[in-house]
């Protein structure tokens, strides 16, 4: 799971779950855990009904423990918002990561660092949603509960940082932005070329072209997409870092450049998610346009 190796990870998961039944009984709490980690794994290989299958045994398992109002049930939202959003179902994510912000906020109250992951995906979901300031919100929040939780170089302070640069950018808050992604690239460098620095360094491309400084910004974008190709191979993650590459030719007024990377961008995204995901369609629309 950690490597995302998540082919590899769902049958190992699907061993300890049947072993842990046997043992346990197949209602046991901690059952629960495993599944959501099964929900999870089954998601990123697009296995969606078997995904959702995994989490409701798992909520039915806690819900009968603990209720419907326990921040571990909220931890499962979460996951359901997570794969609606592979799905490409938006309306979906975001109603779970709401629902799951609502019962972490009144059981663990608004400032624990487990907020933090809620927080996050509902903004990258809001953003999406074109709901920026209701983005830029929840992703400031975010670091602002994790300052307050971990050390100023912690990997998810990072991580949470580059989310936000990525929300500022989108909102056009560009001084911010060049503040957070800057501090967000400083935490991320030193531990070597691996995600999230991917996102950093393609976010501040994008800055880079609004300055107008089109040669940092294709070195920043051409540096992510080789993280991001490294990390996760063919997929809608390295197909958006091939857009953002894109961007930046177009940007250059390189229109047939840009055209033809968009054109790839498309495919993989269409290869990896289908032709109705609406990541594809959005790629689709700017291939046409070029």
């Amino acid at each position: 799971m950690q490597r995302e190796d998540f082919t590899a990870a769902v049958p190992l998961l699907e061993q300890t779950i049947r072993a842990r039944s046997t043992a346990y009984g197949a209602d046991e709490p901690d059952l629960a855990r495993w599944l959501n980690r099964l929900a999870s794994a089954l998601s990123r290989v697009h296995r969606t009904d078997d995904a959702t299958r995994a989490l409701d045994r798992a909520l039915a398992i806690l819900e009968k423990h603990y209720g419907d109002r326990h921040p571990n049930v909220a931890v499962l939202h979460t996951t359901r918002g997570s794969i609606a959003y592979e799905a490409g179902d938006r309306a979906g994510a975001m109603a779970s990561y709401r629902r799951s912000l609502e019962i972490k906020e009144a059981t663990i109250g608004k400032a624990h660092p487990s907020l933090a992951p809620t927080l996050l995906n509902l903004a990258i979901v809001e953003s999406d949603q074109a709901e920026h300031d209701h983005a830029l919100e929840h992703a400031r929040r975010a670091v602002t509960v994790l300052e307050a939780a971990m050390p100023p170089t912690h990997p998810r302070l990072a991580a949470a940082l580059a989310v936000r640069g990525r929300m500022e950018v989108e909102a056009r808050a560009w001084a911010e932005a060049a503040a957070t992604l800057v501090r967000a690239r400083a935490i991320l460098e030193p531990l070597g070329d691996k995600p999230p620095l991917d996102e950093t360094l393609r976010t501040l491309a994008m800055l880079r072209v609004h300055e107008g400084k089109l040669i940092e910004a294709r070195e920043l974008a051409e540096r992510g997409l080789k993280i991001a190709t490294a990390a996760y191979g063919p997929s809608l993650e390295t197909a958006h870092a091939i857009a953002d590459v894109a961007r930046v030719q177009v940007a250059a007024g390189e229109a047939e450049a840009a055209r033809t990377t968009f054109a790839q961008a498309r495919d993989m995204a269409r290869t990896a998610a289908g032709p109705n995901h609406p990541d594809v369609i959005a790629l689709d629309a700017l291939t046409a346009a070029r």
